[in-house]
């Protein structure tokens, strides 16, 4: 039976909420904060905007993983998106401006498939959101 791991990291950011989503929103930017390293498929570098999917594809486990990031929400207060791969992960992002700058709220959960790999890969991927906490 797969269970639902959920993360939750709260920061301050020393910028304003619309430059904070901007720099999320940019898929350069995302694919050196993403815990899966990863490249666009198609090429197309455009913005993360609310209603699109985007390609992309990365190696976890030396295996090569391919997601379709769906952008379900991209404004200066909130960014949610849900990758849908060999494993599912919902990505939620809450910012609230703040004098210091923007407080930033990341929750991330990953729900495994009821097979072995996708097991792996969300265990791996747990893996590599504990590490980033440690950075």
């Amino acid at each position: 039976m797969s269970t639902t791991k959920t993360w939750r990291s709260r920061t301050t950011v020393r910028a304003t909420p619309e430059h904070v989503i901007d720099t999320l929103t940019d898929p350069d930017a995302c694919a050196r904060w993403s815990p899966i390293p990863f490249s666009l498929d198609n090429g197309d570098s455009s913005r993360l905007r609310a209603g699109t999917t985007t390609h992309v594809s990365g190696r976890l486990l030396g295996a090569h993983v391919r997601f379709n990031l769906h952008t379900l929400a991209a404004h200066p207060g909130h960014l949610h998106l849900h990758a849908h791969g060999p494993i599912d992960i919902l990505v939620h992002y809450t910012l609230k401006p703040i004098r210091a700058g923007c407080a930033l709220d990341a929750l991330v959960s990953i729900q495994p498939p009821n097979n072995r790999f996708g097991r792996r890969l969300a265990g791996a991927t747990g893996l590599l959101r504990a590490a980033d906490r440690v950075r």
